[in-house]
């Protein structure tokens, strides 16, 4: 568990394209690409030079460049309406054919079930984790859930999904993809294998898969994992929290970041409460997790148990999973990974002395209320 801060908050990742050429223009038009240095995560600017607080760009990452500025005697490449890239921190490269891409989104924390438009159910086919799959246009539903179209009548939950580029405005569907949970549609008449597919994805290979054996989708996990969360709460006496797409994003790159057992709260970019596991899919396969539902419920008696915990019984932070759990939010989400997982959420300074008095407790039986697996 992470207690502490740190400094910077990671943006989206983007399409890797490899960078040559620094040019060295004054507020010119630009038609090329930047990509961010190797290791370096890049910050972002205003066109005055301030500095953007809550957003910066990853790692190879690469930006179509609007125009070059001069901001004090410093070149910027412009990568969104008023966010621009210090040329110091990243490479540009002119004359680059991809820079007229088309939105793509790479599947993330798992493989991904589809939805359908046509029926507003389960689609039965899955998106395998890593293959990577052009979007046709992105919908919202009332709950504000997004999703990436990526054949004529299938969408993916923007949740599974990382971006090479910002998202366009989505178009509005009152209703869609709300109940689909426990539905599966079987319809196979309108098989649209290769509408609006990239076929220099990574594994294309798996998405046809046989949906009969339990296949992961982490935006599902994770909105069971925020029920069985608020369950908790109401049991502790604590306020509900509610799912961030934007930290179930940052907690799933955390989980990346892990190497199985060997844990670190040191890389954390983010000034977060955080819980690690070094057990993720592959494990729970192991342990006989069936269902996104036992998959939530298995990494939240994981962190509340402590079974695992580094810090040992009567040692100061071997409750500090619980504590993060108790006394999270409001916004949260879950990240999980083969190897790994992670947990983030903001620090609830209302409840900080709480937090504070669970994770110092030595003894062996602290005032806290579990739930059952049936509590949702």
């Amino acid at each position: 568990m992470k207690f502490g801060k740190s400094a910077t908050i990671i943006a989206a990742l983007a399409m890797a394209i490899t960078g040559a050429l620094a040019m060295s223009q004054k507020d010119a038009e630009a038609a090329g690409v930047a990509t961010v240095s190797a290791n370096k995560i890049a910050n972002l600017y205003t066109a005055n030079g301030n500095l953007i607080h809550n957003r910066a760009l990853a790692a190879n990452s690469a930006w179509a460049v609007g125009k070059i500025i001069d901001i004090n005697d410093e070149m910027y490449y412009q990568v969104a309406t008023n966010e621009y890239l210090n040329a110091v921190d990243a490479s540009y490269s002119v004359n680059v054919p991809t820079i007229q891409q088309k939105l793509a989104g790479k599947i993330i924390g798992g493989n991904a079930q589809l939805y359908r438009d046509d029926t507003n159910s389960m689609s039965n086919r899955i998106l395998a984790n890593g293959s990577s799959w052009l979007v046709g246009k992105i919908i919202v539903n009332k709950l504000g859930q997004y999703f990436a179209q990526v054949s004529t009548h299938e969408y993916a939950d923007g949740l599974n999904m990382a971006f090479n580029m910002p998202v366009p405005q989505a178009t509005y569907v009152a209703d869609f993809g709300i109940n689909t949970q426990n539905n599966t549609n079987t319809n196979t008449n309108n098989n649209n294998t290769s509408t609006n597919v990239d076929t220099n994805n990574d594994n294309n290979a798996g998405s046809n898969q046989n949906t009969s054996d339990y296949q992961p989708n982490l935006s599902q996990i994770n909105k069971y994992f925020v029920a069985y969360l608020n369950a908790l709460h109401k049991a502790n006496g604590t306020a509900p929290v509610q799912l961030s797409q934007d930290l179930m994003s940052y907690a799933t790159q955390r989980a990346q970041q892990q190497d199985g057992l060997n844990l670190d709260h040191s890389t954390a970019d983010r000034d977060m409460s955080e819980n690690l596991e070094g057990g993720g899919f592959d494990y729970m396969k192991y342990a006989g997790v069936k269902s996104d539902k036992d998959a939530a419920y298995f990494m939240l008696k994981s962190w509340y148990d402590e079974d695992n915990n580094y810090s040992t019984p009567g040692q100061v932070g071997h409750f500090g999973h619980r504590a993060a759990l108790i006394y999270s939010g409001p916004n949260v989400g879950l990240g999980i990974t083969d190897k790994d997982a992670a947990f983030e959420a903001d620090w609830n300074y209302g409840t900080l002395d709480q937090f504070n008095n669970l994770y110092y407790y030595t003894g062996s039986n602290p005032n806290t209320k579990f739930i059952s697996k049936d509590a949702i």
